[in-house]
């Protein structure tokens, strides 16, 4: 856009790079032109000047304020809901940290309740064993 406003052709903005010192030819602008060529910073740095423009004109050509402030705006919108998942995705991870530990609860008494019917089988085969002892005895 820059170089059209100026009326320079392709070959005339290579023609400037390599008078700065780069090896530039019609088909390296046009490969940075549609993109498919990145800028060295020091290039970017002499393409500016040459133009007579901020670096940061060649990084985001199209900014404006009002298209900066819109696009704070949507970003700001876009935080917003993110602050909203993230705290009811917390509030899930919650109630289910409740339910986990309601669980272990459950889990270790259901462990202690068996521990103490495996002893009561114990205790009873014990006792068994010892009936059936005395009942060989006084037969």
């Amino acid at each position: 856009m820059l170089r059209e406003e100026r009326g320079w052709s392709q070959s005339e903005v290579a023609r400037r790079m390599e008078a700065s010192g780069y090896n530039w030819h019609q088909t390296t602008v046009g490969r940075v032109e549609r993109g498919k060529r990145p800028l060295r910073l020091n290039e970017l740095v002499h393409l500016a000047a040459m133009f007579g423009v901020s670096p940061i004109r060649l990084i985001v050509p199209n900014v404006t304020p009002d298209r900066l402030s819109d696009d704070i705006k949507a970003i700001e919108d876009a935080r917003s809901d993110f602050l909203g998942r993230l705290e009811e995705a917390r509030g899930q991870l919650e109630d289910a940290s409740t339910r986990r530990s309601g669980a272990e609860v459950t889990y270790q008494r259901l462990l202690q309740d068996l521990e103490q019917l495996d002893l009561r089988i114990a205790a009873l085969r014990g006792l068994e064993d010892i009936l059936a002892k005395q009942g060989e005895e006084d037969a």
